[in-house]
């Protein structure tokens, strides 16, 4: 009985700082890789705006439908071992050198919303370009805070880090 009782009592301490632990983390959360490619900012960039043939190039792109017209995608991403469909709205900013990939879903997702994905361009002395690669979103529900930081945002740091080796293996042959 004894033992019953203390291993309620390490669950209950254990839950409570979960709970606690989602409640404090923000809902917002931003992971932010950078690299370095060997060539200009103009060659990047037109790999980077050839929409239709990202696959190419971007480690996690199963399938896309872009539509010029309307300069959106669907696309689905394999994220690890999940799924994941999304609309999203694509614009160029061409005086920041920033492309970027919003969330446009007419349904908000259950876990992850407001997701933004950014792709600057930053030219170096060298004459090579810094690619800078952010994805912004935010996470609701409690338990998935507190996922957020040991699973969502190592995972799509590494895809960042993989998608901008792929990109600069992909300009550089």
């Amino acid at each position: 009985m004894k033992t019953f009782t203390i291993i309620s009592t390490l669950l209950l301490v254990f839950f409570s700082a979960l709970l606690i632990l989602g409640v404090l983390s923000a809902s917002d959360s931003n992971v932010r890789v950078s690299g370095i490619v060997e060539a200009p900012q103009a060659v990047i960039l037109k790999v980077l705006l050839d929409i239709e043939n990202h696959n190419q190039w971007w480690t996690v792109i199963e399938e896309q439908e872009y539509t010029p017209e309307t300069n959106s995608r669907r696309v689905i991403y394999s994220l690890g071992s999940r799924k994941v469909i999304m609309q999203e709205k694509i614009q160029y900013l061409p005086t920041e050198n920033t492309l970027l990939f919003k969330q446009n879903d007419p349904i908000p997702r259950a876990h992850i919303q407001n997701w933004l994905m950014e792709i600057s361009l930053r030219d170096l002395a060298d004459g090579n370009t810094e690619i800078i690669w952010q994805i912004h979103y935010q996470v609701k529900p409690i338990f998935v805070k507190v996922l957020n930081g040991v699973f969502l945002k190592p995972m799509l740091n590494s895809m960042i880090r993989k998608n901008i080796q792929s990109l600069k293996t992909f300009i550089e042959r």
